[in-house]
């Protein structure tokens, strides 16, 4: 998907981590580096981006993905309470025990101002465009 929507004119922020910054006005995605492999190949990093972002951007929403069978429908739903708590809770790279409480309140505040979305999608590369669109449709209601 990613693939897709950088061959649409999309930014690259990062291909597979991305860092989150809490500042005094909101929530930052953090670049990491401006490479992309769209197919996981472990022993490359990918090829260079040149629509890559080096400028932290706003979080104006999460989006969690949630592929399903191939002949299935395009959903985007918001998360509530625990469901979105968890969206975040789950998604870390590196699980430190000694800042469970630190993350604990991060996600916490992260989970009151940042609303969190699961899109279902079919699991199909000929339904990405259809995918993309509901995407692009959902974000722009935001």
């Amino acid at each position: 998907m990613t693939d897709y929507f950088l061959k649409q004119g999309h930014t690259l922020l990062a291909d597979d981590s991305l860092g989150i910054d809490k500042r005094e006005d909101g929530y930052y995605a953090i670049p990491s580096y401006p490479y992309h492999r769209p197919y996981r190949e472990l022993e490359t990093l990918g090829y260079y981006t040149e629509n890559f972002s080096t400028t932290p951007k706003p979080v104006h929403a999460v989006y969690v993905l949630d592929k399903s069978e191939p002949d299935s429908n395009i959903e985007i739903v918001e998360l509530k309470g625990i469901e979105k708590f968890k969206a975040f809770h789950y998604s870390t790279f590196i699980n430190f025990d000694f800042m469970k409480k630190e993350r604990f309140e991060y996600f916490t505040q992260m989970a009151k101002h940042v609303p969190v979305y699961k899109i279902t999608y079919p699991h199909d590369m000929k339904k990405l465009p259809a995918v993309y669109e509901a995407i692009i449709k959902h974000t722009k209601e935001l």
